[in-house]
């Protein structure tokens, strides 16, 4: 019988079989040593097995119910496995029992802005920072959850303080970037983009963002717009890529032409106010649809989405290899694209091409830059023949409007406007990262030329007194 000190030298060279072969035999013969739980539990979860490892670490706690580190591996098998509620309950008792855990403070942290306690989670955040000052991670998440509170002062001081502590680290510039977009300081955010790239330039998150931001500002002209673009395609794509399912031996041979709609905003957000009538005003004699959905709270919206779609897939968590080849085996003939490079976008999935036919369509609107995307579906107002944008798709242009809107079931009926002499009041209700310097300059020059008209802004990052403050200015301006 070896010992554990043997079996964990095992697990450390990374001879995780063998390990895991020795340490059961080791807990069957000695079931209430719950360093033999706790080791067996640990390799069980690098080896994937969650439950197998949450069932070890349950044993511990039997075993051992005031030892806090127990109740912190068992909440982290709990969060694997996607038990939230006990998760949280044994992060709570391993603090109870050892107040001064950092770790156990981040990771209940974690969980709280899962369960959109945001307030609880900044306390946890900063506990654990009293607790180790140079905690980099805490940093970043406290930042991301002040961030979504709209305290955008106090979330850049985050940043800030994880870059001094950690200058390398790419996840806070990119975050830093995030932040002073939200506030209207591009060229900055750009640098920090930028930075972030040169850490690490797979830092996907941070490539998509920049584009994003060049794209809805129009920060750049349209040759060095679609370089921008192709360079996330390099890094993440590719032709080589591109090849992993061909040839397409039974492309279109169905009785129906099977379409594949693949969006992370299949849930209560503008682009299904969009997607419904599309998906319901399908011909259902000629088309067969399946809806991939990058998901991870369905609502409402979802559900009805479902049940207007013939087959529904939700693909949160699994990785763009295993959505491909889910494609692939759907049989999908024309693969649509509906997010572009927003976020929780799903594009590596399409660098792949499990279908014949790729098109991106309706959330974004420049270039993906993808080789492996065929068309961009878009209209002949948008892209008009002399059209100066550049892309690496196709343009497929539809001879009207390439959009159809929804309004919701509770919108009021369309009634005259309040009287006020005839006056109008125009409104915006978008992101202010889309609220560029050239759409200020023009609708203070349309305020200007409608008397007595006014303009509605509303967005998260006006709950900052500053920003508004700002926002203001640079219409006086």
């Amino acid at each position: 019988m070896q010992n554990l000190d043997t079996i964990n030298r095992l697990f450390e060279k990374g001879e995780t079989a063998r390990a895991e072969r020795l340490c059961r035999q080791y807990c069957k013969k000695h079931p209430g040593d719950t360093e033999a739980w706790s080791l067996l539990g640990l390799i069980l979860g690098q080896t994937g097995e969650m439950e197998g490892a949450r069932q070890c670490f349950s044993r511990v706690v039997d075993i051992s119910p005031d030892n806090g580190r127990a109740h912190y591996n068992y909440a982290n098998a709990c969060k694997q496995t996607g038990d939230l509620q006990q998760a949280l309950k044994h992060y709570r008792l391993a603090l109870q029992l050892d107040p001064g855990f950092a770790q156990a403070h981040f990771n209940l942290g974690n969980i709280l802005v899962q369960t959109n306690e945001l307030d609880q989670a900044i306390d946890h955040y900063r506990h654990a920072i009293r607790l180790e000052p140079g905690y980099v991670r805490a940093y970043n998440n406290l930042g991301q959850a002040l961030q979504r509170q709209a305290y955008f002062k106090e979330a850049i001081d985050c940043y800030h303080r994880a870059i001094e502590v950690a200058p390398s680290v790419a996840e806070s510039h990119h975050n830093l970037g995030t932040a002073l977009m939200d506030i209207g300081e591009f060229d900055m955010a750009i640098d920090r983009f930028r930075r972030a790239l040169a850490l690490n330039p797979s830092l996907e998150g941070a490539r998509s963002d920049l584009l994003y931001l060049l794209s809805y500002n129009v920060m750049c002209g349209p040759a060095q717009m679609l370089r921008e673009h192709r360079e996330w395609d390099r890094i993440h794509g590719g032709e080589a890529k591109a090849r992993a399912f061909q040839p397409f031996r039974n492309a279109f041979s169905n009785i129906r032409i099977r379409i594949g709609y693949v969006s992370a905003d299949f849930r209560q957000h503008v682009v299904s106010r969009f997607f419904e009538p599309l998906l319901r005003h399908h011909d259902r004699s000629q088309v067969e649809v399946f809806c991939y959905a990058e998901v991870n709270k369905p609502d409402d919206v979802t559900r009805r989405l479902q049940d207007a779609a013939e087959h529904w897939r939700f693909i949160s968590g699994l990785d763009d290899r295993a959505v491909a080849q889910m494609i692939h085996d759907d049989g999908i003939d024309i693969l649509i694209d509906l997010g572009g490079h927003t976020v929780n976008n799903r594009l590596k999935v399409f660098t792949y091409k499990p279908a014949p036919v790729q098109a991106t369509y309706l959330g974004y609107f420049t270039t993906t830059g993808l080789s492996a995307m065929d068309y961009w579906i878009t209209d002949t107002h948008l892209h008009p023949g002399n059209t100066v944008e550049l892309a690496s798709e196709r343009l497929y242009r539809l001879s009207r409007c390439f959009l159809c809107f929804q309004p919701p079931n509770e919108a009021p009926e369309f009634a005259p406007a309040p009287s006020r002499e005839n006056a109008i009041t125009f409104g915006s209700f978008n992101n202010l990262v889309k609220v560029s310097p050239q759409a200020i300059s023009l609708w203070s020059r349309v305020l200007h030329a409608v008397p007595g008209s006014r303009l509605l802004l509303k967005s998260r990052q006006l709950a900052d007194g500053d920003l508004r403050k700002s926002l203001l200015e640079k219409f006086a301006r």
